[in-house]
């Protein structure tokens, strides 16, 4: 991801095809929640990990929305 000063808003630089897989995994709730914890820690230091899960979540709502 490549941050630019170019006015305010999202520009779409690229669009890439890509295969995918979708994973679905089992864990006990002590797991979990260690691992969101963790997962939280290691995210708030970084800012555009914070920003790539922001638009992911903002454009799983939008496609939410539009099905």
């Amino acid at each position: 991801m490549r941050k630019r000063k170019a006015g305010k808003g999202i520009e779409l630089v690229k669009v890439e095809e890509c295969n995918t897989a979708k994973i679905i995994v089992e864990v006990d709730d002590d797991l979990f929640n260690a691992m969101a914890d963790a997962g939280r820690q290691h995210i708030a230091k970084d800012k555009e990990a914070c920003f790539a899960y922001a638009l992911n979540r903002a454009l799983m709502e939008v496609m939410d929305e539009i099905k």
